[in-house]
């Protein structure tokens, strides 16, 4: 029989709950055997969805890493992408432990643009800059609704991050990769399916609610890919340490840092906070 590998799940909220069912059901090489929680709406979706499944159930991380024959553990943290707007405005609360805009919503588009230039790349200057149209709450702790940042490279390349947490419409990720001799776009007329509605008011279709409509079948492959990598020592298609540079630059909100060639900070006052 096939090696499979033994993945325990830390972390059973929206993403988590999904994680933990890809694993279980959807990566064959894979096997999910424990899961850990302390929340008590997680256990008990996990004891219907899990531990039927033999995942054994934990309230405790110290006691789930112990468990026999656990060869890694997966540790999910709840986020946000530019999703249909949420009027409960539960970000609000969210945004005290988030991280900020850009790590809660666009650090996976930071990840994909170092990945585009490669992992030599070096910044020359971050700068951000956020509004509060809707949710003013937002202020204490120094967060935004809308935000875009601006990270220039030292080899004249420029990267623009929008993101936001009032998408009327749905969800939305489109990239743009513009060159000197034309432009990719990817996802650039977002859809739900392939069923377009003609009526009185024009052409219209639909487009996805939430991140996981728009990015389900990217996480399936991850969890196979992360499974393989393990079982054969496969290297890893993007840089650790460029995943790390990603947070960091996502950390910038509301002013500019400039760096030398080096990577090193050269200045943080060229703008005031917001």
């Amino acid at each position: 029989m096939a090696q499979r590998l033994r993945i325990g799940a830390a972390g059973l909220g929206r993403m988590g709950a999904r994680h933990a069912i890809n694993f279980l059901h959807r990566a064959p090489r894979a096997e999910l055997v424990a899961a850990f929680t302390p929340d008590p709406k997680e256990l008990a979706w996990a004891k219907v969805n899990l531990e039927p499944h033999g995942v054994k159930l934990y309230k405790d991380y110290d006691e789930t890493i112990k468990q026999e024959g656990l060869q890694t553990v997966i540790i999910i943290f709840r986020s946000q992408t530019c999703d249909k707007h949420d009027p409960g405005g539960f970000f609000v609360e969210y945004a005290a432990w988030s991280g900020g805009v850009f790590v809660d919503m666009s650090v996976h588009d930071i990840d994909l643009a170092l990945w585009f230039f490669g992992d030599d790349i070096r910044e020359k200057s971050v700068s951000a800059y956020g509004v509060r149209a809707i949710k003013s709450e937002l202020a204490k702790y120094n967060d935004f609704g809308n935000a875009l940042g601006i990270v220039e490279f030292w080899d004249d390349r420029v990267a623009n991050f929008y993101c936001s947490r009032m998408m009327a419409y749905g969800q939305e990720d489109v990239t743009e990769i513009i060159g000197t001799t034309g432009k990719l776009a990817v996802n650039g007329n977002p859809q739900k399916n392939l069923v377009n509605y003609y009526g009185p008011q024009g052409v219209t279709r639909e487009v996805p609610a939430h991140y996981y409509g728009r990015f389900e079948q990217a996480f399936v492959g991850e969890a196979n890919e992360f499974a393989a990598a393990c079982l054969d020592d496969m290297r890893l298609s993007l840089n650790l340490r460029n995943a790390v540079k990603a947070v960091e630059i996502g950390l910038v909100k509301g002013t500019q840092i400039r760096l030398n060639e080096a990577g090193q900070r050269i200045s943080d006052t060229s703008t005031p906070k917001l």
